[in-house]
């Protein structure tokens, strides 16, 4: 049969006819439906709805404020149970005061009118701001400054409409100002604006190489602006302190302004003379260059041990560390009821001393040197050498001294004046002792009688392995210290225990 093209025209125009139509129903119809996603959703989440040149917005006011906007590129369909996709979400939170400009960012969400929930298919990238003149501009009126926000990065976030809430049991990467790190799990409550880092928290700070904090949970609150990390441990090279409870105190910028360990502290110093320390809690404050510390203090039964060669203790009410520089301490302030205890290399007993007893010369005996030397005071200062070593220690009023054997047998020395001064090498280690005015010396004995004597000024020459080496009474503050006689301790425990 031959072919006839007129007719083969005819049915190549018809079929390209119902072609288009077809083409343009589709069309028309997914137009309709995403129109009617725009139109369902307000309706069913409660919102106000804005088309915009990028998309659309969804909002929820309260009392005159805008609470929170979500923001998308497009809608596509409701799938099975009345579910819609979200493309390119930006929600915002402003918080019920204004006093907030947080952001949350995702590529593709889903949407649930059921339950209200805006559900993150992968990334999200959360960013916390504050913003204290919100009430005083007008509505969503972003901060007139971003001062450093804290950023997070997480996955399958879920915000729910209704409550503003936020949640996640994905890993949360962090940064902020002085540390960055990451935890797992997140919550937020948009009623009192406070997020909660569920576990496994662990920072490293900024500034450090070798710092860093780990916690079992931190939660972040907006008033008052402030970090609390819960059984905190932080470590810094050999340095290592733990505490129940460690708050950080935000400046308006983020940065740290100070931090408070409570609930019982300790600290841990590694080394040739290991250290341990004690306290109710402890307070941080951070320099204004934020590279380093200013101030320490210690409170509350403080207690200070150091092993190795010259084992010693402290204890004290506070213990107050002032920084120059970064991390240089410059002057350590121990304060109420101080106490501080020198222990002998090797058990001994003392040498008793007095006034009375004179050496011309040191003798050949050799001294012992396991006495324990105990400094009490209302207060004592320690000065360092540029932060390397301790240089000096100034007693205040009514300080005393007392020399003790470490196997508890022998005889007790005690001094007063009105005020002690002492001196350390450069490791450390205690070499004289300076007391003036109404220097005092007291020897006690099991079945003797309490020997005392008194001088304007006293000298007290320590050993090198620990222990006193002499005294050296002055009676006048004139005197001049090459006219006073030195008392040997080894010359006196020879002609009176050999």
């Amino acid at each position: 049969m031959p072919l006839q093209i007129p007719r083969l025209r005819r049915w190549l125009v018809l079929a390209a006819v119902v072609l288009i139509l077809i083409v343009a129903r589709a069309y028309i119809h997914r137009r309709t439906q995403a129109r009617d996603v725009l139109k369902h959703i307000p309706g069913k989440m409660n919102l106000d709805i804005q088309q915009t040149a990028e998309g659309f917005k969804v909002s929820k006011s309260a009392e005159g404020r805008t609470l929170f906007t979500i923001q998308a590129s497009k809608a596509v369909q409701f799938k099975l149970g009345g579910r819609s996709e979200l493309r390119s979400v930006k929600i915002t939170l402003y918080g019920r005061d204004a006093s907030r400009y947080d952001q949350i960012y995702g590529d593709d969400f889903a949407y649930d009118p059921q339950t209200g929930d805006v559900t993150a298919k992968g990334e999200v990238r959360i960013d916390l701001e504050a913003n204290p003149e919100g009430l005083l501009k007008p509505d969503q009126s972003k901060p007139s400054q971003m001062k450093n926000p804290l950023h997070l990065v997480t996955r399958d976030l879920v915000f729910n409409q209704k409550t503003g809430n936020a949640v996640t049991s994905a890993k949360v990467e962090l940064r902020m100002p002085q540390a960055a790190g990451s935890a797992v799990g997140l919550h937020y409550s948009a009623k009192d604006n406070v997020l909660t880092l569920d576990s496994q928290v662990d920072l490293a700070m900024a500034n450090s190489t070798n710092t860093s904090v780990h916690a079992q949970r931190a939660v972040l609150t907006k008033e008052p602006r402030q970090v609390v990390l819960v059984a905190a441990h932080l470590t810094h090279g050999p340095q290592r302190m733990l505490a129940q409870k460690a708050t950080l105190f935000l400046r308006e910028d983020n940065t740290v302004d100070h931090v408070l360990a409570s609930d019982g502290v300790e600290a841990e110093v590694a080394g040739k003379s290991p250290m341990h320390a004690r306290a109710t809690q402890a307070e941080f404050t951070v320099n204004p260059a934020q590279d380093g510390l200013s101030r320490v203090l210690f409170s509350g039964n403080v207690q200070l041990e150091s092993t190795g060669e010259r084992p010693s203790q402290v204890n004290a009410g506070r213990l107050r560390f002032d920084f120059a520089g970064r991390n240089q301490v410059r002057k350590v302030r121990a304060e109420d009821n101080v106490k501080l205890v020198e222990f002998g290399a090797d058990a001994g007993v003392p040498a008793r001393l007095h006034d009375r007893e004179v050496a011309s010369s040191r003798e050949a005996a050799s001294p012992k040197v396991g006495q324990q030397i105990e400094i009490s005071a209302p207060a004592v200062d320690f000065f360092t050498a540029n932060g390397k070593h301790l240089e000096r220690a100034e007693t205040s009023s009514g300080g005393r001294i007392v020399v003790l054997p470490t196997q508890g047998e022998g005889s007790a020395t005690t001094l007063t004046a009105g005020k002690f001064e002492a001196r350390f090498d450069d490791q450390s280690r205690m070499r004289s002792i300076h007391g003036a005015p109404d220097a005092r010396i007291v020897n006690t004995a099991p079945g003797e009688p309490e020997r005392v004597s008194t001088s304007e000024r006293i000298d007290v020459s320590m050993l090198p392995a620990g222990g006193t080496e002499s005294v050296t009474p002055c009676a006048s503050r004139a005197c001049p210290l090459h006219a006073c006689r030195p008392m040997a301790v080894a010359h006196w425990f020879t002609r009176h225990h050999g």
